[in-house]
């Protein structure tokens, strides 16, 4: 049987993962560490739905409701070959189609209008691109990009956007033992000198980066471990949540 665009570009996506997957040494180096599809869709559907529910809300009409699902920005700040990214679009793509429009233009709009993905792995950004125009009929994602997620501008600026809606996503996961010349450089950024704690996890940052970048009703989502929630080296990414957020 013929495989669907959407499904190929999964597994185009699972190629790049089986090839971290093949090289346990890196995989640790970097702290990577992929995510099951079921996760990827259970997440997605956690952080967006409410976002597309509040367009039903504002807008009253379908074709109101379509425009402003079109106007959302969604952003995985570590996207690797982006396996969050296709979750966002088939999920969007499937609200606009529930709201009139096509399949196919609907996929070809969220590629182009809603994506933000940045990694500073180039050949995952690459597979990344290659998936999401396989899975959207040739539509070009311009927003998902070769990046550094924790730099100095913060997320929207980095990804050239004013506005954004929401972030997900699988960190990286790297300590002490695995990354402590990732984590030195992490900590001397600018978002380390207000967050960096003496023993902390990589992906504290990739949050707190989140929170500062979301504005009032925005969505964030990462699949972490449950550590953080009692872990010494945790305490201001506990503070900034209780801060910044509504859990």
């Amino acid at each position: 049987m013929e495989k669907s665009p959407l499904a190929e570009a999964r597994s185009l996506v699972s190629a790049h993962e089986d090839l971290l997957r093949e090289n346990p040494g890196e995989r640790r180096r970097a702290g990577r560490y992929y995510t099951p599809e079921l996760i990827v869709r259970f997440l997605v559907a956690r952080i967006l739905g409410p976002l597309v529910a509040r367009a039903d809300r504002a807008c009253g009409s379908r074709t109101r409701a379509r425009a402003a699902i079109l106007e959302l920005r969604v952003v995985d700040p570590c996207c690797g070959a982006g396996a969050f990214l296709l979750g966002t679009l088939d999920y969007l793509a499937r609200a606009l189609v529930e709201r009139g429009e096509r399949v196919d233009r609907a996929r070809a709009q969220v590629a182009r209008s809603c994506l933000l993905g940045i990694d500073t792995d180039a050949p995952a950004i690459v597979r990344a691109r290659e998936a999401l125009a396989l899975a959207s009929g040739g539509a070009l994602a311009a927003g998902v990009r070769v990046g550094d997620a924790l730099a100095e501008a913060g997320l929207a600026a980095t990804l050239g956007v004013e506005r954004i809606d929401a972030v997900l996503g699988n960190p990286p996961y790297l300590r002490e033992k695995d990354g402590r010349d990732e984590l030195a450089r992490a900590r001397a950024t600018a978002l380390g000198q207000r967050y960096g704690t003496g023993k902390m996890d990589l992906w504290f940052l990739f949050a707190h980066a989140a929170l500062e970048a979301l504005g009032e009703g925005g969505r964030h989502g990462f699949v972490v471990p449950a550590y953080w929630l009692e872990a010494a080296g945790a305490r201001r990414l506990r503070e900034h949540l209780r801060a910044a957020a509504r859990l």
